[in-house]
């Protein structure tokens, strides 16, 4: 009996870190804590297991080990991954134009969206960022509240129109492969993905003049904004 709670609580260790991902573009979860409790469940099979001759030694010091690594894992992610620098735009400036491809290799030019009404600029970090893409898809609900209002969303990231096709999004998902638009705001992060210049996650909120309203650069790279946060800032 020993043994198998072993056994589940290895296999539970596995699955905090899968429902973790799962629950990536559910805000609450991918900006808090909430997802620890789940280590709850693979603590108390280790307890349950605690002593006793029937396990294993080995089976019950690696599931311990295996535990505290996949439990201090999650903690590192949230607490050590830090972006510094400051980007070169603020509130209140305006924002640098830019025209890239979309998915589907169309320009999209920012001073022609802006003429339209108000657009939300999300930078984002690229195609193997799976915080990057569940964020994405966690605006879908709130889609259509932004279209109504006017507000045009758009993502920035680097890759080609065919990676950006990719992300099966609604809205234009624009390639900016040598990061000269990520550049000119400043939101370069050298070496952030793999070992490769990517955008620092960002989003902009543009108002009709072109000027910045609203801006969130993030210094962790698991934290993105609420979508409800960012349409609040459309009542201001």
């Amino acid at each position: 009996m020993r043994q198998l709670a072993l056994v589940l609580s290895l296999l539970a260790t596995v699955g905090c870190w899968v429902a973790d991902l799962l629950l990536l573009s559910v805000p609450a979860f991918r900006n808090g804590w909430w997802t620890l409790t789940f280590f709850a469940f693979p603590l108390a099979l280790l307890v349950l297991a605690w002593g006793g001759k029937e396990p294993k030694k080995g089976l019950q010091i690696g599931a311990w080990i295996f535990f505290i690594a996949g439990l201090g894992g999650w903690i590192a992610l949230r607490t050590l991954q830090k972006v510094d620098g400051t980007p070169a735009v603020a509130v209140g400036d305006y924002a640098p134009d830019f025209m890239l491809k979309d998915q589907d290799n169309k320009d999209v030019r920012l001073s022609d969206l802006v003429g339209d009404g108000r657009v939300v600029v999300i930078f984002f970090r690229g195609k193997y960022c799976l915080i990057c893409r569940a964020a994405l898809r966690g605006l879908l609900p709130k889609l259509k509240d932004f279209t109504s209002s006017r507000v045009a969303v758009i993502a920035v990231g680097p890759m080609t129109p065919e990676e950006a096709k990719g992300f099966n999004l609604p809205f234009p998902v624009l390639s900016d492969p040598g990061l000269e638009t990520t550049k000119k705001y400043g939101l370069l992060h050298e070496k952030g993905l793999m070992n490769q210049d990517v955008p620092r996650p960002a989003t902009l909120l543009i108002d009709k003049d072109r000027k910045i309203a609203w801006m969130r650069a993030e210094t962790s790279l698991r934290i993105r904004p609420d979508p409800e946060e960012i349409f609040e800032q459309l009542k201001k």
